[in-house]
């Protein structure tokens, strides 16, 4: 069985067995994909197994997690490949069709040549280098898969697709910062509303405090 590797260089586990039924979408008229569960209960995942509480912060994570994703496979001209309204499983990773090419300047060249190993080595060390800037943990769920996502559209990259462009398009992706995901650094959503939250509570705190003085100071006086 050939090794999964995320951009950091990392074996990433493997099943030998396909999905199961349960981690499959049943075919519906528009198929909603929910990557964090399809992810963490088949493939190289499946044999991990999930706590009570890990189950609940899949529930939680999964709109935001989703969303993320979502938009970097719609920037990388990303889209799910389904046969029978099921998402086609490679034996490597879920498998995706190539919506239109990402072209530039440049081109990657021919599978297996000496120029497009080497530009792919490099744009995964720029792509590693976005996630480091960009995320607290990068073992956490989103940059792990979307290091594993952007491994592979460089892997279906056709030859004359500029791989500067496709990184290009990562990047900006990954380095948004107007997700509700504690997991990022830098500004947030999430963080932006807690703060201002915060500071409404102590606001409030403060003028609890002062009224309260001044009502013993009233005490004081008339007694």
């Amino acid at each position: 069985m050939q090794v999964l590797h995320d951009l950091f260089g990392n074996p990433v586990e493997q099943s030998n067995k396909t999905p199961t039924e349960k981690a499959k979408p049943k075919p519906r008229a528009k198929v909603q994909l929910n990557r964090r569960q399809i992810w963490s209960d088949a493939g190289y995942l499946a044999d991990i197994e999930a706590t009570e509480d890990d189950l609940s912060l899949i529930a939680l994570s999964s709109p935001i997690e989703n969303a993320i994703i979502e938009r970097l496979e719609s920037a990388l001209q990303m889209v799910p490949k389904l046969k029978n309204g099921e998402w086609v499983y490679d034996g490597l990773f879920w498998d995706y069709k190539i919506k239109k090419p990402i072209i530039g300047d440049r081109e990657f060249g021919q599978r297996g040549s000496i120029l497009r190993e080497s530009t792919q080595y490099l744009i995964q060390a720029s792509a590693r280098k976005v996630l480091d800037e960009s995320y607290v943990d990068t073992g956490s769920w989103v940059p792990t898969h979307a290091s594993l996502v952007f491994s592979k559209r460089l892997r279906m990259a056709l030859p004359y697709e500029d791989p500067y462009e496709i990184l290009k398009a990562f990047t900006a992706i990954i380095s948004q910062h107007d997700y509700l995901d504690e997991s990022r650094k830098g500004e947030s959503v999430r963080r932006a509303i807690k703060r201002e939250r915060i500071r409404e509570q102590r606001a409030a705190a403060r003028k609890d405090r002062k009224a309260q003085a001044g009502s013993n100071e009233a005490v004081l006086k008339t007694a």
